[in-house]
């Protein structure tokens, strides 16, 4: 049953009353409130004034990415929408599916890091950082590119150049949380903790300039909402569904194995090393005596710190997905329970869409309360709940290979739990030390990426567990159709 404009209007008017009710209560729990006058308690300034050029700079990194992502997005995802699930569909989406699950900021630290051995500027290293997002931007453009191909040939009629534009469009847009976050992630590795959007409104929480943290998020959420209402509107305009295909092994065999590399993580080092600091150690190189992977720049273990960072971000992830999923399951249930109309309302298929939902969940979870596990773990898992009753909802209830579609979904949404722990950890809103978590560790080895790049093999487990997510993920859910 395809989905109405009605509902995704409803969808878009949850979406906003989440944000409106997250928003005042995060107003009248900070301390000393947010006085209403529209200027920076730091500088005085309209915050207009402050929001404004970041918010330009950020679309414009946004838009030039997306330009020089689209030819390789088009070659890899023109092909496999006109012929869906076949072998060309799965030999050109499994490297973009694969780049979508690649953390923002572990492409952008590689990328400079790849050049930081000869004497750069600093513009240089923000390209290299912008390129490495090009080239994640790629990956998910060409699966909003297939998906919008394949979407308006499921029903066995003629492509038709309007439907097929629409379809692409709308897929695109639906993703716009996830390309702002990423271009704000790669702008704040680029070029420090004040760039873009984000630095501001992550600037503005450490000076405690409230008035400016709280017209930063609104704008954000504002964009992401109206941009997926307009891409649900366009696919729903569309028309067409996804139509079932085989499962595929290869896919599945592959992202199962690099998940088995972040689930391994944990047991990795010792637990003790890993809080053992000692500075006459400190920044030693892989194969040292007693280090296989060098040593931070605390001269604590390497190997040992990642093995307490995974244990930590799985700790995170499994306890949000518990309440994701417990959550989703009763909203399901009475969605189903109460028809069509209960449905829609009870059960959107997410409130703020993409990423940008449990991010801003787990940040404003940090001012609110204690940063910490169990922050993270009620936040992350309150602002899934959505995504994992739509998925209940849209396949839990269902017959044939709709099994498969509902554990791929459940897949993603783990990946999505994990990348948004690890960007919060990133800037500083995760746990708090001396615990550490991979998003953390990331954190403290980018200041010493130069001198010490083995720090970079904490990234590792993270980078290739979310990949195998998506991979996984992504290879169930193709094998069953969808409305969307």
């Amino acid at each position: 049953m395809r989905t109405t404009y009605t509902e995704r209007l409803i969808r878009f008017g949850l979406g906003l009353a989440a944000a409106a009710l997250l928003l005042w209560l995060l107003r009248e729990s900070l301390p000393g409130g947010m006085p209403g006058d529209g200027l920076s308690l730091r500088t005085g300034q309209p915050v207009g004034e402050l929001i404004a050029p970041a918010l330009g700079t950020t679309l414009g990194n946004a838009a030039a990415a997306l330009l020089f992502a689209l030819p390789a997005a088009l070659l890899l995802g023109v092909p496999a929408g006109f012929r869906p699930h076949s072998v060309i569909d799965r030999v050109l989406q499994a490297p973009a599916v694969a780049v979508m699950g690649v953390p923002a900021f572990t492409a952008a630290i590689l990328g400079v890091w790849l050049i930081m051995s000869g004497p750069l500027d600093h513009l240089r290293l923000a390209g290299a950082a912008h390129g490495a997002l090009t080239v994640l931007l790629a990956g998910w453009l060409a699966r909003a590119i297939r998906d919008g191909l394949a979407g308006t040939r499921g029903e066995g009629v003629p492509l038709a150049p309007v439907r097929a534009v629409a379809a692409v469009l709308g897929r695109i847009l639906q993703q716009t949380g996830n390309i702002l976050l990423f271009t704000m992630v790669v702008e704040v590795v680029a070029r420090g903790s004040g760039a873009g959007v984000w630095g501001q409104v992550t600037t503005a929480v450490l000076n405690r300039d409230f008035p400016v943290f709280h017209a930063g998020l609104w704008v954000l959420i504002a964009l992401v909402l109206v941009g997926h209402l307009l891409g649900d509107l366009l696919v729903t305009a569309a028309g067409g569904t996804r139509p079932a295909g085989r499962l595929s092994r290869g896919w599945l065999v592959i992202g199962c194995l690099l998940f088995v590399l972040l689930l391994a993580a944990p047991l990795l080092g010792d637990a003790s090393a890993a809080l053992s600091a000692d500075l006459s150690l400190r920044l030693l190189p892989p194969g040292s005596e007693g280090h296989a992977l060098g040593t931070d720049h605390m001269g604590r273990d390497v190997l040992s710190r990642i093995g307490a960072g995974a244990r930590t971000s799985l700790a995170i992830a499994g306890g949000a997905m518990l309440v994701a999923a417990l959550g989703g399951a009763v909203l399901a249930g009475i969605g189903l329970a109460t028809g069509r109309v209960g449905s829609a309302v009870l059960t959107p298929r997410v409130a703020v869409p993409g990423l940008v939902g449990p991010v801003v969940a787990g940040l404003a979870g940090a001012l609110i309360w204690r940063p910490g596990i169990i922050t993270l773990i009620v936040t992350l898992g309150v602002a899934s709940i959505p995504a994992m009753g739509w998925a209940f909802r849209r396949f839990g209830m269902s017959k044939g290979q709709q099994g498969a579609a509902l554990l791929g979904l459940v897949l993603l949404a783990f990946a999505q739990i994990l990348l948004a722990e690890f960007i919060l950890g990133l800037f500083g809103f995760g746990v708090m030390p001396p615990s550490a978590s991979l998003g953390s560790l990331v954190r403290d080895a980018m200041p010493h990426l130069r001198q010490a790049p083995h720090l970079l093999w904490s990234a590792l487990p993270g980078a290739a567990g979310v990949m195998g997510l998506f991979l996984a993920g992504h290879a169930l859910l193709d094998a069953a159709p969808g409305e969307e």
